[in-house]
């Protein structure tokens, strides 16, 4: 089981989201290894409160967050920390609650991430 855990944390710093099982047993090494983190989920939360705000006065250029500029590339990956984070069952009720705001300022799209380029807009 070291080898999986060390196989998982090397395709999770390389990208990847998951990894395929040969027995249920390593479901709970894959999962632990691929779910983001605590930290990860609250500067996504934190991140995209913002970005609602900053949508919602008409704002829709780069932003500055916490020392750091802000443009769509990052607001897709905290948008893709989030529904990963609901997949995994993490923060359901904060998640749920940013998924819907961005609901109602018509930024939530639930993309196929691999196939559906339109994301990227």
């Amino acid at each position: 089981m070291d080898t999986l855990r060390t196989e998982c944390e090397q395709g999770a710093s390389f990208g990847f989201t998951g990894k395929q099982a040969i027995h249920p047993s390593q479901i709970p090494i894959i999962q632990s290894t691929f779910a983001p983190s605590e930290d990860a989920v609250d500067y996504a939360i934190r991140l995209l409160t913002r970005f609602c705000d900053e949508v919602k006065e008409g704002k829709r250029g780069a932003w500055e967050f916490e020392g750091k500029m802000i443009d769509r590339p990052v607001v897709r990956k905290a948008k893709r920390t989030l529904y990963v984070a609901r997949d995994y069952g993490i923060e359901m009720g904060r998640v749920a609650t940013i998924i819907e705001t961005l609901e109602e300022i018509g930024e939530v799209k639930e993309p196929d991430w691999v196939d559906d380029p339109t994301w990227l807009l």
